[in-house]
């Protein structure tokens, strides 16, 4: 099975990122929780 090395980067990428952005947004998102109630 081929897989282009390009597109695996990328996927890679946005995955990685996407993960990032999870860990950062997990505690602001527990934050405005506990200021909303």
């Amino acid at each position: 099975m081929y897989i282009n090395v390009a597109s695996f980067r990328f996927s890679l990428l946005v995955y990685i990122y996407a993960g990032n952005l999870y860990l950062l947004g997990l505690p602001l998102i527990k934050q405005l929780a506990l200021i909303n109630t």
